[in-house]
Protein backbone atom coordinates (compact mmCIF):
# COMPACT_ATOMS: atom_id res chain seq x y z
CA UNK A 1 0.00 0.00 0.00
CA UNK A 2 1.55 3.60 -0.57
CA UNK A 3 1.51 6.30 1.14
CA UNK A 4 -1.07 7.83 0.05
CA UNK A 5 -3.37 4.53 0.43
CA UNK A 6 -2.43 4.84 4.18
CA UNK A 7 -3.01 8.27 4.82
CA UNK A 8 -6.76 7.86 3.48
CA UNK A 9 -7.06 4.71 5.77
CA UNK A 10 -5.71 6.28 9.05
CA UNK A 11 -8.37 9.07 8.26
CA UNK A 12 -11.54 6.70 7.81
CA UNK A 13 -10.35 5.10 10.82
CA UNK A 14 -10.29 7.99 12.67
CA UNK A 15 -13.71 9.00 11.40
CA UNK A 16 -15.15 6.02 12.14
CA UNK A 17 -14.04 6.14 15.72
CA UNK A 18 -15.15 9.82 16.27
CA UNK A 19 -18.81 8.68 14.37
CA UNK A 20 -19.22 5.77 16.89
CA UNK A 21 -17.77 7.97 20.12
CA UNK A 22 -15.56 5.02 20.11
CA UNK A 23 -14.51 4.09 23.79
CA UNK A 24 -11.21 2.23 23.57
CA UNK A 25 -7.56 3.48 24.06
CA UNK A 26 -6.64 6.17 21.19
CA UNK A 27 -3.35 5.65 21.34
CA UNK A 28 -3.74 2.42 19.48
CA UNK A 29 -5.14 4.19 16.53
CA UNK A 30 -2.73 5.37 14.15
CA UNK A 31 -1.92 8.69 15.34
CA UNK A 32 2.25 9.09 14.65
CA UNK A 33 2.40 11.31 11.71
CA UNK A 34 -1.26 11.61 11.18
CA UNK A 35 -2.83 15.06 10.08
CA UNK A 36 -6.43 15.24 10.73
CA UNK A 37 -9.05 17.98 8.80
CA UNK A 38 -11.78 19.36 9.37
CA UNK A 39 -13.46 16.64 7.76
CA UNK A 40 -12.69 14.15 10.40
CA UNK A 41 -12.78 16.64 13.02
CA UNK A 42 -16.23 17.87 12.48
CA UNK A 43 -17.25 14.03 13.11
CA UNK A 44 -16.70 14.29 16.84
CA UNK A 45 -20.09 14.17 18.96
CA UNK A 46 -18.60 14.34 22.48
CA UNK A 47 -16.52 16.02 25.21
CA UNK A 48 -14.95 13.18 26.55
CA UNK A 49 -13.30 12.60 22.84
CA UNK A 50 -12.69 16.28 22.49
CA UNK A 51 -10.57 16.18 25.40
CA UNK A 52 -8.97 12.69 24.29
CA UNK A 53 -8.27 14.21 20.47
CA UNK A 54 -6.56 17.29 22.10
CA UNK A 55 -4.21 15.69 24.54
CA UNK A 56 -2.93 12.97 21.85
CA UNK A 57 -3.22 14.89 18.99
CA UNK A 58 -2.30 18.30 19.98
CA UNK A 59 0.26 18.90 22.78
CA UNK A 60 -1.03 21.59 25.04
CA UNK A 61 1.94 24.28 23.84
CA UNK A 62 0.93 23.76 20.43
CA UNK A 63 -2.01 26.59 19.59
CA UNK A 64 -5.35 25.65 18.50
CA UNK A 65 -5.20 28.28 16.29
CA UNK A 66 -3.92 27.72 13.19
CA UNK A 67 -4.64 29.53 9.93
CA UNK A 68 -5.42 27.04 6.75
CA UNK A 69 -2.79 28.96 4.47
CA UNK A 70 -4.89 28.47 1.23
CA UNK A 71 -7.84 29.98 2.90
CA UNK A 72 -6.12 33.00 4.67
CA UNK A 73 -7.70 35.57 1.98
CA UNK A 74 -11.05 34.89 2.80
CA UNK A 75 -10.85 36.33 6.44
CA UNK A 76 -11.53 39.68 7.37
CA UNK A 77 -8.47 41.93 7.94
CA UNK A 78 -5.85 39.69 7.31
CA UNK A 79 -2.93 41.40 7.19
CA UNK A 80 -3.59 44.43 8.46
CA UNK A 81 -3.46 46.08 12.19
CA UNK A 82 -4.35 43.46 14.91
CA UNK A 83 -4.56 40.04 12.85
CA UNK A 84 -8.31 37.65 14.12
CA UNK A 85 -8.09 34.47 15.99
CA UNK A 86 -6.92 31.31 13.20
CA UNK A 87 -9.23 28.02 13.40
CA UNK A 88 -7.86 24.65 13.09
CA UNK A 89 -9.17 21.93 12.45
CA UNK A 90 -9.59 20.60 16.00
CA UNK A 91 -12.38 23.87 16.38
CA UNK A 92 -14.68 21.82 13.72
CA UNK A 93 -15.79 19.73 16.92
CA UNK A 94 -16.97 22.50 19.12
CA UNK A 95 -18.19 24.72 15.88
CA UNK A 96 -19.97 21.27 14.73
CA UNK A 97 -21.54 20.77 18.18
CA UNK A 98 -22.38 24.56 18.94
CA UNK A 99 -20.21 24.31 22.35
CA UNK A 100 -20.55 28.12 22.71
CA UNK A 101 -18.18 27.46 25.69
CA UNK A 102 -15.50 26.34 23.94
CA UNK A 103 -16.25 29.10 21.31
CA UNK A 104 -16.38 31.97 23.91
CA UNK A 105 -12.92 33.52 23.38
CA UNK A 106 -13.73 33.67 19.98
CA UNK A 107 -16.75 35.47 19.96
CA UNK A 108 -15.25 38.62 20.36
CA UNK A 109 -14.31 38.64 16.48
CA UNK A 110 -17.49 37.54 15.06
CA UNK A 111 -16.95 37.93 11.51
CA UNK A 112 -13.85 36.48 11.45
CA UNK A 113 -16.15 32.98 13.18
CA UNK A 114 -19.01 33.59 11.14
CA UNK A 115 -16.63 33.06 8.08
CA UNK A 116 -15.08 30.10 9.85
CA UNK A 117 -18.30 28.53 10.00
CA UNK A 118 -19.42 29.08 6.52
CA UNK A 119 -15.80 27.60 5.16
CA UNK A 120 -16.42 24.52 7.79
CA UNK A 121 -19.59 23.64 6.56
CA UNK A 122 -21.15 24.80 9.75
CA UNK A 123 -24.59 25.75 9.67
CA UNK A 124 -25.76 25.62 13.08
CA UNK A 125 -22.67 28.06 14.47
CA UNK A 126 -23.70 29.97 11.41
CA UNK A 127 -27.50 30.43 11.97
CA UNK A 128 -26.35 31.09 15.88
CA UNK A 129 -24.34 34.31 14.67
CA UNK A 130 -26.66 35.60 12.16
CA UNK A 131 -29.51 35.25 14.61
CA UNK A 132 -28.58 35.56 17.99
CA UNK A 133 -25.29 38.01 17.33
CA UNK A 134 -26.58 40.06 15.08
CA UNK A 135 -23.96 38.90 12.09
CA UNK A 136 -25.19 40.63 8.96
CA UNK A 137 -23.37 38.04 6.66
CA UNK A 138 -24.97 39.72 3.77
CA UNK A 139 -22.63 42.86 4.29
CA UNK A 140 -19.61 40.91 5.07
CA UNK A 141 -16.49 41.30 3.19
CA UNK A 142 -16.08 38.54 0.42
CA UNK A 143 -19.64 37.24 1.23
CA UNK A 144 -20.65 40.58 -1.31
CA UNK A 145 -20.29 41.33 -5.51
CA UNK A 146 -17.18 42.96 -5.70
CA UNK A 147 -14.80 41.23 -3.49
CA UNK A 148 -12.11 39.81 -5.03
CA UNK A 149 -12.51 36.44 -2.68
CA UNK A 150 -15.90 34.79 -2.80
CA UNK A 151 -17.22 32.74 0.49
CA UNK A 152 -19.31 31.11 -1.60
CA UNK A 153 -17.34 30.25 -4.43
CA UNK A 154 -15.43 28.21 -1.79
CA UNK A 155 -18.57 26.98 0.29
CA UNK A 156 -19.62 25.78 -3.52
CA UNK A 157 -16.68 23.89 -4.26
CA UNK A 158 -16.61 22.29 -0.39
CA UNK A 159 -19.92 20.70 -0.85
CA UNK A 160 -21.36 22.40 1.79
CA UNK A 161 -25.26 22.99 0.11
CA UNK A 162 -26.86 23.55 3.24
CA UNK A 163 -24.42 26.71 3.95
CA UNK A 164 -24.61 27.72 0.77
CA UNK A 165 -28.84 27.25 0.38
CA UNK A 166 -28.63 29.88 3.55
CA UNK A 167 -26.21 32.47 2.13
CA UNK A 168 -28.68 32.39 -0.48
CA UNK A 169 -31.48 33.48 1.74
CA UNK A 170 -29.86 35.87 3.39
CA UNK A 171 -29.25 37.49 -0.66
CA UNK A 172 -25.35 37.26 0.13
CA UNK A 173 -24.66 38.05 -3.53
CA UNK A 174 -20.67 37.19 -3.81
CA UNK A 175 -20.50 34.31 -6.09
CA UNK A 176 -19.07 33.97 -8.95
CA UNK A 177 -18.12 30.91 -11.89
CA UNK A 178 -15.60 29.84 -9.68
CA UNK A 179 -18.30 28.15 -7.46
CA UNK A 180 -19.75 25.88 -10.49
CA UNK A 181 -15.90 25.01 -11.44
CA UNK A 182 -15.09 24.13 -7.54
CA UNK A 183 -18.53 21.87 -7.06
CA UNK A 184 -17.82 19.90 -10.82
CA UNK A 185 -14.02 19.48 -9.98
CA UNK A 186 -15.01 17.84 -6.63
CA UNK A 187 -18.16 16.29 -8.07
CA UNK A 188 -20.66 17.56 -5.67
CA UNK A 189 -23.93 16.64 -7.89
CA UNK A 190 -25.87 18.33 -5.50
CA UNK A 191 -24.67 21.76 -5.11
CA UNK A 192 -24.14 21.81 -8.98
CA UNK A 193 -28.01 21.44 -9.44
CA UNK A 194 -28.37 24.25 -6.64
CA UNK A 195 -26.17 26.63 -8.44
CA UNK A 196 -27.90 25.82 -11.91
CA UNK A 197 -31.17 26.30 -10.80
CA UNK A 198 -30.83 29.94 -8.58
CA UNK A 199 -27.66 31.10 -10.57
CA UNK A 200 -28.31 30.33 -14.09
CA UNK A 201 -26.48 33.14 -14.80
CA UNK A 202 -23.10 31.66 -13.62
CA UNK A 203 -21.26 31.07 -17.39
CA UNK A 204 -20.54 27.29 -17.50
CA UNK A 205 -16.31 26.39 -16.57
CA UNK A 206 -14.59 25.85 -19.61
CA UNK A 207 -13.36 22.30 -18.12
CA UNK A 208 -16.86 21.29 -17.34
CA UNK A 209 -17.76 18.30 -19.93
CA UNK A 210 -14.19 17.22 -18.65
CA UNK A 211 -15.65 16.92 -15.02
CA UNK A 212 -19.09 15.16 -15.93
CA UNK A 213 -17.29 12.85 -17.78
CA UNK A 214 -14.32 11.92 -15.49
CA UNK A 215 -16.53 11.12 -12.67
CA UNK A 216 -18.92 9.11 -15.16
CA UNK A 217 -22.16 12.07 -14.63
CA UNK A 218 -23.91 10.97 -17.54
CA UNK A 219 -27.12 13.06 -16.37
CA UNK A 220 -25.22 16.58 -15.95
CA UNK A 221 -23.00 15.57 -19.07
CA UNK A 222 -25.83 15.62 -20.97
CA UNK A 223 -27.72 18.58 -19.40
CA UNK A 224 -24.25 20.66 -20.13
CA UNK A 225 -24.45 19.63 -24.17
CA UNK A 226 -28.11 19.97 -24.84
CA UNK A 227 -29.37 22.64 -22.67
CA UNK A 228 -26.12 24.58 -21.72
CA UNK A 229 -24.49 23.96 -24.97
CA UNK A 230 -20.89 23.53 -23.68
CA UNK A 231 -18.15 22.73 -25.37
CA UNK A 232 -17.51 19.13 -25.95
CA UNK A 233 -13.78 18.63 -26.84
CA UNK A 234 -12.11 15.55 -28.19
CA UNK A 235 -10.52 14.85 -24.67
CA UNK A 236 -13.75 14.76 -23.19
CA UNK A 237 -14.25 10.84 -24.63
CA UNK A 238 -10.24 9.92 -24.13
CA UNK A 239 -11.02 10.61 -20.46
CA UNK A 240 -14.04 8.81 -20.22
CA UNK A 241 -12.75 5.66 -22.51
CA UNK A 242 -9.53 5.95 -19.51
CA UNK A 243 -11.97 6.02 -16.37
CA UNK A 244 -14.03 2.97 -18.33
CA UNK A 245 -17.51 4.99 -18.21
CA UNK A 246 -18.87 2.67 -21.43
CA UNK A 247 -22.10 4.71 -21.25
CA UNK A 248 -20.51 7.99 -21.36
CA UNK A 249 -18.20 7.13 -24.53
CA UNK A 250 -22.00 6.08 -26.24
CA UNK A 251 -23.40 9.11 -25.26
CA UNK A 252 -20.50 11.12 -26.95
CA UNK A 253 -20.80 9.17 -29.77
CA UNK A 254 -23.46 9.58 -30.65
CA UNK A 255 -23.62 13.16 -30.06
CA UNK A 256 -21.42 13.12 -32.71
CA UNK A 257 -18.32 14.28 -30.48
CA UNK A 258 -15.00 13.95 -32.08
CA UNK A 259 -11.95 11.88 -29.46
CA UNK A 260 -8.42 11.18 -30.31
CA UNK A 261 -5.96 7.83 -30.75
CA UNK A 262 -5.38 8.56 -26.93
CA UNK A 263 -8.95 7.34 -26.41
CA UNK A 264 -8.34 3.80 -27.20
CA UNK A 265 -4.74 4.07 -25.83
CA UNK A 266 -5.90 5.22 -22.55
CA UNK A 267 -8.62 2.23 -22.60
CA UNK A 268 -5.79 -0.01 -23.22
CA UNK A 269 -3.57 1.59 -20.57
CA UNK A 270 -6.69 0.82 -18.53
CA UNK A 271 -7.42 -2.26 -19.40
CA UNK A 272 -10.95 -1.79 -20.43
CA UNK A 273 -11.28 -4.45 -23.37
CA UNK A 274 -15.10 -3.63 -24.26
CA UNK A 275 -14.27 -0.32 -24.81
CA UNK A 276 -11.44 -0.85 -27.00
CA UNK A 277 -13.69 -2.80 -28.86
CA UNK A 278 -16.37 -0.36 -29.22
CA UNK A 279 -14.08 1.92 -30.34
CA UNK A 280 -12.73 -0.37 -33.20
CA UNK A 281 -15.65 -1.11 -34.31
CA UNK A 282 -17.54 2.19 -34.08
CA UNK A 283 -15.01 4.78 -35.02
CA UNK A 284 -12.28 5.23 -37.37
CA UNK A 285 -9.29 7.26 -35.10
CA UNK A 286 -7.56 4.10 -34.00
CA UNK A 287 -4.91 3.80 -31.49
CA UNK A 288 -0.88 3.68 -31.56
CA UNK A 289 1.72 1.38 -30.59
CA UNK A 290 0.63 2.12 -26.88
CA UNK A 291 -2.19 0.41 -26.85
CA UNK A 292 -0.22 -2.54 -27.73
CA UNK A 293 2.49 -2.15 -25.27
CA UNK A 294 -0.05 -1.43 -22.13
CA UNK A 295 -1.44 -4.11 -22.40
CA UNK A 296 1.22 -6.39 -22.76
CA UNK A 297 2.93 -4.76 -19.80
CA UNK A 298 0.09 -5.52 -17.72
CA UNK A 299 -0.28 -9.37 -18.76
CA UNK A 300 -3.86 -8.26 -20.81
CA UNK A 301 -3.83 -11.34 -22.98
CA UNK A 302 -6.99 -10.98 -24.20
CA UNK A 303 -6.90 -7.58 -24.90
CA UNK A 304 -3.21 -7.43 -26.56
CA UNK A 305 -4.83 -10.67 -28.32
CA UNK A 306 -7.61 -8.26 -29.69
CA UNK A 307 -5.27 -5.93 -31.01
CA UNK A 308 -3.02 -8.57 -32.68
CA UNK A 309 -5.87 -9.98 -34.74
CA UNK A 310 -7.82 -5.72 -35.23
CA UNK A 311 -5.39 -3.61 -35.62
CA UNK A 312 -2.16 -2.76 -37.20
CA UNK A 313 -0.57 -0.55 -35.15
CA UNK A 314 1.55 -3.34 -33.22
CA UNK A 315 3.57 -2.24 -30.88
CA UNK A 316 7.24 -1.09 -29.75
CA UNK A 317 10.27 -2.26 -27.58
CA UNK A 318 8.43 -0.83 -25.03
CA UNK A 319 5.92 -3.89 -24.42
CA UNK A 320 8.98 -6.28 -23.70
CA UNK A 321 10.80 -3.98 -21.90
CA UNK A 322 7.96 -3.16 -19.55
CA UNK A 323 6.52 -6.71 -19.59
CA UNK A 324 10.25 -7.56 -18.12
CA UNK A 325 9.94 -5.14 -15.50
CA UNK A 326 6.84 -6.06 -14.05
CA UNK A 327 8.45 -9.59 -14.08
CA UNK A 328 5.54 -11.25 -16.59
CA UNK A 329 7.80 -14.29 -17.84
CA UNK A 330 5.09 -15.34 -19.96
CA UNK A 331 4.35 -12.31 -21.57
CA UNK A 332 8.39 -11.75 -22.18
CA UNK A 333 8.16 -15.66 -23.56
CA UNK A 334 5.03 -14.65 -25.71
CA UNK A 335 6.32 -11.37 -27.44
CA UNK A 336 10.07 -13.24 -28.13
CA UNK A 337 8.53 -16.11 -30.41
CA UNK A 338 5.24 -14.28 -31.86
CA UNK A 339 6.12 -10.78 -32.49
CA UNK A 340 8.93 -8.90 -34.20
CA UNK A 341 9.55 -5.49 -31.89
CA UNK A 342 12.20 -6.96 -29.76
CA UNK A 343 13.42 -5.11 -26.95
CA UNK A 344 16.25 -3.08 -25.72
CA UNK A 345 18.60 -3.29 -23.40
CA UNK A 346 16.47 -1.56 -21.08
CA UNK A 347 14.92 -5.08 -20.51
CA UNK A 348 17.54 -6.99 -18.56
CA UNK A 349 18.40 -3.77 -16.46
CA UNK A 350 14.69 -3.10 -15.83
CA UNK A 351 14.05 -6.85 -14.77
CA UNK A 352 17.77 -6.53 -12.37
CA UNK A 353 16.07 -3.75 -10.83
CA UNK A 354 13.19 -5.60 -9.82
CA UNK A 355 14.66 -8.94 -9.14
CA UNK A 356 13.30 -10.94 -12.01
CA UNK A 357 16.11 -13.69 -12.34
CA UNK A 358 14.19 -15.84 -14.08
CA UNK A 359 13.42 -13.64 -16.71
CA UNK A 360 17.41 -12.08 -16.76
CA UNK A 361 18.65 -15.30 -17.48
CA UNK A 362 16.11 -15.91 -20.24
CA UNK A 363 17.05 -12.56 -22.02
CA UNK A 364 20.96 -13.16 -21.79
CA UNK A 365 20.21 -16.76 -23.31
CA UNK A 366 17.46 -16.08 -26.00
CA UNK A 367 18.05 -12.63 -26.90
CA UNK A 368 21.35 -10.51 -27.96
CA UNK A 369 20.00 -7.28 -26.59
CA UNK A 370 22.36 -7.46 -23.78
CA UNK A 371 22.49 -5.18 -20.48
CA UNK A 372 23.85 -1.80 -19.53
CA UNK A 373 26.18 -0.96 -16.06
CA UNK A 374 23.03 0.53 -14.87
CA UNK A 375 21.37 -3.37 -14.76
CA UNK A 376 24.15 -3.76 -12.04
CA UNK A 377 23.30 -0.25 -10.17
CA UNK A 378 19.94 -1.60 -9.95
CA UNK A 379 20.66 -4.75 -8.56
CA UNK A 380 22.80 -3.88 -6.02
CA UNK A 381 20.85 -0.80 -4.64
CA UNK A 382 17.61 -2.83 -4.57
CA UNK A 383 19.69 -6.35 -2.62
CA UNK A 384 19.63 -8.32 -5.92
CA UNK A 385 22.32 -9.83 -5.10
CA UNK A 386 21.34 -13.21 -6.79
CA UNK A 387 20.75 -10.92 -10.05
CA UNK A 388 24.13 -9.36 -9.60
CA UNK A 389 25.99 -12.15 -9.40
CA UNK A 390 24.43 -13.64 -12.75
CA UNK A 391 25.48 -10.23 -14.13
CA UNK A 392 28.57 -10.36 -13.32
CA UNK A 393 29.47 -13.42 -14.23
CA UNK A 394 28.24 -12.56 -17.67
CA UNK A 395 30.13 -9.63 -18.33
CA UNK A 396 33.08 -11.36 -19.62
CA UNK A 397 35.39 -7.98 -19.82
CA UNK A 398 34.38 -6.77 -16.64
CA UNK A 399 33.35 -3.45 -18.43
CA UNK A 400 30.05 -3.09 -17.40
CA UNK A 401 30.93 -3.50 -13.62
CA UNK A 402 34.05 -0.86 -14.33
CA UNK A 403 31.57 1.93 -15.70
CA UNK A 404 29.00 0.78 -12.75
CA UNK A 405 31.74 1.41 -9.97
CA UNK A 406 33.20 4.65 -12.18
CA UNK A 407 29.16 6.08 -11.92
CA UNK A 408 29.08 5.34 -7.88
CA UNK A 409 32.34 6.09 -6.41
CA UNK A 410 31.66 9.52 -6.13
CA UNK A 411 27.87 9.18 -5.12
CA UNK A 412 27.66 8.67 -1.39
CA UNK A 413 24.26 7.16 -1.49
CA UNK A 414 25.07 4.40 -4.26
CA UNK A 415 28.94 4.14 -3.42
CA UNK A 416 27.52 3.04 0.06
CA UNK A 417 24.84 0.81 -1.43
CA UNK A 418 26.77 -0.73 -4.58
CA UNK A 419 30.60 -1.08 -3.08
CA UNK A 420 29.88 -3.66 -0.82
CA UNK A 421 27.78 -5.88 -3.23
CA UNK A 422 30.85 -5.93 -5.41
CA UNK A 423 33.56 -6.74 -2.76
CA UNK A 424 31.21 -9.64 -1.40
CA UNK A 425 30.95 -10.60 -4.75
CA UNK A 426 34.57 -10.89 -5.20
CA UNK A 427 35.13 -7.78 -8.03
CA UNK A 428 38.87 -6.82 -8.45
CA UNK A 429 40.31 -4.25 -6.53
CA UNK A 430 37.37 -3.34 -4.68
CA UNK A 431 39.11 -4.46 -1.38
CA UNK A 432 41.21 -1.08 -1.99
CA UNK A 433 38.47 1.09 -1.62
CA UNK A 434 36.45 1.63 1.45
CA UNK A 435 33.61 3.89 1.21
CA UNK A 436 33.75 5.95 4.06
CA UNK A 437 37.17 7.21 3.45
CA UNK A 438 35.63 8.67 0.19
CA UNK A 439 33.25 11.02 1.90
CA UNK A 440 33.75 14.80 1.14
CA UNK A 441 37.75 13.75 0.19
CA UNK A 442 37.97 14.28 -3.52
CA UNK A 443 41.85 12.61 -3.38
CA UNK A 444 40.47 9.95 -2.62
CA UNK A 445 37.86 9.62 -4.46
CA UNK A 446 39.94 10.66 -7.59
CA UNK A 447 42.34 7.71 -6.53
CA UNK A 448 39.61 5.54 -6.02
CA UNK A 449 38.57 6.25 -9.93
CA UNK A 450 42.09 6.05 -11.08
CA UNK A 451 42.17 1.91 -10.20
CA UNK A 452 40.03 1.32 -12.81
CA UNK A 453 41.39 3.37 -15.68
CA UNK A 454 41.18 2.41 -18.81
CA UNK A 455 39.52 -1.01 -18.05
CA UNK A 456 35.90 0.29 -19.60
CA UNK A 457 36.55 0.97 -23.20
CA UNK A 458 33.55 -0.80 -24.50
CA UNK A 459 31.24 1.56 -25.58
CA UNK A 460 28.16 0.83 -22.67
CA UNK A 461 25.78 4.02 -22.04
CA UNK A 462 23.66 2.56 -19.28
CA UNK A 463 20.14 3.84 -18.30
CA UNK A 464 20.45 7.72 -17.28
CA UNK A 465 17.20 9.46 -16.89
CA UNK A 466 16.73 11.73 -20.13
CA UNK A 467 15.57 13.96 -17.43
CA UNK A 468 17.80 13.98 -14.42
CA UNK A 469 20.90 12.34 -15.69
CA UNK A 470 20.41 10.36 -11.98
CA UNK A 471 21.38 6.73 -12.21
CA UNK A 472 19.96 4.15 -10.56
CA UNK A 473 16.46 5.32 -10.98
CA UNK A 474 13.98 3.12 -13.04
CA UNK A 475 11.18 5.71 -14.39
CA UNK A 476 8.54 3.02 -15.36
CA UNK A 477 6.57 4.32 -18.64
CA UNK A 478 2.28 4.24 -18.44
CA UNK A 479 1.53 4.47 -14.98
CA UNK A 480 0.03 7.67 -12.76
CA UNK A 481 -2.95 9.35 -13.73
CA UNK A 482 -4.59 10.58 -16.96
Amino acid sequence: MDSGAWYDVKRSIWAGAFRSDWRGDLVTLPHKYTELDRSEMRLIRSRRMYALVKDLLYVRTKPLGVLLWYEKELYPNQGAGAKPFYTSALLSAPMENLWLDELAPFLQAKETLATAAALGGHLGLLQYLVYEKGVDVAGMANFTVGSSHLIMDRVASYGHLSVLRFLHEMECSGISSKALEGAMRKHHLDTIAFLFKHYPHLETPEKATLYAARFGHLGLLRYLITTRHAPCPPHVMDLAAFKGHRHIVNFLHKQKASCTPMAMDAAACAGHLEIVKFLHFNRTEGCTTLAFDAAAIHGNRPLLDFLIQHRREGGSTLAMDGAAYKGNEAMVRFLHKHRHEGCTTRAIDFAADQGHLSIVKFLLAERSEGFTYSGMIFAATCDRNDVLSYLLAHDVTKAKAVQALKKVIPHTYFREAVLPKFKAAGFPRTEHITPEALVDDAHATAAALALYDGDDEADDSGYESEETGTIGQVHYPIQGEY
